[in-house]
């Protein structure tokens, strides 16, 4: 589950829980106090609510769920400025550069993955994606189009600029980390297709650099494990970056307290 801060509409999610195999009537305490099935909640930062289920014999069952807060704002002041990717992508016809362009430099923004065509017909189905800055009356009109909240999946940039494409490169990598979510510390695996320099670093979601990993030369076939300590940074939604040239790969860390 998440949530996105920067746009109301998406900053609530609700959590349902059910109950089967039991003796009804059952009963539902959820560790924010409330005492329903469902509730709807809207953390600031990524958050495990548990839910604990009774039964009429008073069998106990418990269950929990990561609700990650993926903060999207973004300003005309950044444009241009690194910035990181989440799991997001879309589908759908690519907008027109109207529905980009934001001549308003007050208005709240957020950043939006919008489905864009390299063709020049303008129309495929399999279309590459570019991330974008915009005010929130235009990300509404972004969503309706096939566009999603949250930068794009492998793209560690965004433009304010609606004209400047930015297309997903071919990947030559593998990237991962387990376990994640997680407490403490995460290992992170790495390979590549051909032997090359690469670097890797950790960045927050809004591209300020924290960490770099590794830096140096990886050969092909080769898989690389380094352990990530997150003891001394906050619970929230980091990106571990991967980049060989020109390329980038770019993994989503969930990080919980």
């Amino acid at each position: 589950q998440e949530v996105y801060l920067g746009f109301p509409a998406a900053e609530c999610v609700t959590l349902s829980a059910s109950a089967s195999n039991g003796v009804a009537p059952y009963t539902f305490t959820w560790s924010t106090g409330a005492e329903t099935a469902d509730i709807t909640v809207c953390p600031d930062q990524t958050t495990i609510f548990h839910v604990t289920v009774t039964d009429a014999l008073g069998c106990v069952s418990v269950d929990e769920v990561v609700v990650n807060a993926v903060d999207i704002t973004c300003g005309d002041e950044s444009s241009g400025s690194s910035a990181s990717s989440g799991s997001h992508s879309g589908s759908g016809s690519g907008s027109g550069s109207s529905d980009d362009s934001d001549d308003s430099n007050d208005e709240e923004k957020v950043l939006v993955c919008k489905p864009i065509h390299t063709s020049s017909s303008g129309s495929s189905d399999d279309p590459s994606f570019k991330t974008v800055c915009v005010n929130l009356k235009k990300a509404a009109k972004l969503l309706k189009k096939g566009a999603t909240l949250g930068p794009c999946d492998g793209q560690s940039k965004w433009e304010a600029d609606p004209e400047e494409e930015l297309l997903i490169t071919q990947r030559s990598a593998t990237l991962n980390a387990y376990p994640n979510p997680f407490k403490g510390t995460t290992t992170i695996e790495m390979s590549v297709t051909k032997n090359e320099e690469v670097k890797l670093d950790v960045y927050s979601l809004m591209g300020k650099h924290l960490r770099t990993i590794y830096r140096g030369e990886a050969e092909a076939g080769q898989s690389y494990r380094f352990t990530f300590n997150a003891a001394d940074l906050s619970a929230g939604i980091y990106t571990c970056v991967l980049t060989l040239g020109r390329e980038q790969h770019i993994r989503k860390l969930v990080i919980m307290k």
